[in-house]
């Protein structure tokens, strides 16, 4: 049986691979029982990552309190390769224009 399968990761962009699929006997699985394996024939296609400069970057959650006491919450990233032992990096902080009813309400992630 060939197949056409797409496959892709966070790293990989997708690539399209032509496959075949055979049923192997049950002497031969490892399980003892009956198992279907696959063999790719071709690699259909292999594109580039379409963003190598966002390859690596660093994205974690920050927590912080205002100066009001409102608690807010953003995400912060970082060049790839960057360690906080590097020292500090130029920031852009951007807060987004939203009224909330309550300082609850305000600091939800």
């Amino acid at each position: 049986l060939l197949l056409l399968t797409r496959r892709q990761t966070q790293e990989q962009p997708p690539q399209m691979l032509l496959r075949l699929v055979t049923k192997r006997s049950a002497a031969d699985a490892d399980g003892g029982a009956s198992a279907d394996t696959s063999t790719v024939l071709a690699t259909l296609s292999d594109p580039a990552h379409p963003q190598p400069g966002l390859r690596g970057i660093g994205k974690s959650l920050i927590k912080y309190e205002r100066a009001d006491g409102v608690q807010l919450s953003g995400t912060l990233y970082t060049p790839a390769g960057y360690e906080p032992t590097d020292g500090p990096l130029p920031t852009i902080l951007w807060a987004y224009p939203r009224e909330y009813k309550s300082k609850k309400s305000a600091g939800q992630v």
